[in-house]
């Protein structure tokens, strides 16, 4: 993707891939490909964590695509934070990216809309208030969720259903357009 998305800090630029990648759907694939499959790695995090953490510790997985990329099936609950009113989300990314408007609306328009990912979510909290709303009803969602937990009453996450229908078509469908591609 060229030397300049790499920072004076050796570190990738993550605004200056972003607006080379997304709403780019050839390039995000050139992208997946660059990153590789990092379920492994994943997978011996989450294996690490589970032999040495106890049952009141919590480990908390934030990952962009976590739905969508299989990731939900390391977690005991998938809690999506979506926003509503997407001129604020645009407001948002503006001002934290420095982007223009151009590039917020390509962000956002290169996300599945929350919607989509509902269904697989067990908790779904909007961030279309202040910070201090959010971290009042993240807080609400994670102790009642923890209590769940340590008295063994936490419902199988909704994510699994969601993967054995929803995401099932959805990759069978993302397989057949792969191989329509390749012909």
């Amino acid at each position: 993707f060229g030397e300049d998305v790499v920072g004076a800090d050796g570190f990738i630029d993550r605004r200056l891939l972003g607006a080379k990648v997304f709403g780019k759907p050839e390039e995000m694939k050139r992208l997946g490909k660059a990153i590789g499959n990092i379920r492994e790695a994943v997978d011996v995090v989450v294996d690490e964590w589970n032999a040495t953490m106890s049952k009141a510790d919590v480990a908390i997985m934030e990952a962009v695509s976590l739905i969508e990329a299989g990731y939900g099936e390391f977690c005991h609950q998938v809690w999506l934070f979506a926003t509503r009113d997407q001129d604020l989300a645009r407001q948002r990314l503006m001002v934290r990216n420095n982007f223009t408007e151009a590039e917020a609306d390509q962000r956002l328009a290169s996300q599945r809309p929350w919607e989509e990912r509902e269904s697989a979510s067990d908790v779904v909290l909007f961030n279309d208030s202040d910070l201090e709303t959010l971290e009042r009803q993240t807080l609400e969602a994670f102790h009642k969720t923890h209590r769940a937990w340590m008295a063994d009453t936490l419902p199988r996450s909704k994510y699994y259903d969601w993967w054995e229908t929803v995401g099932r078509a959805k990759r069978e469908a993302a397989e057949q357009e792969r191989e329509r591609s390749a012909s």
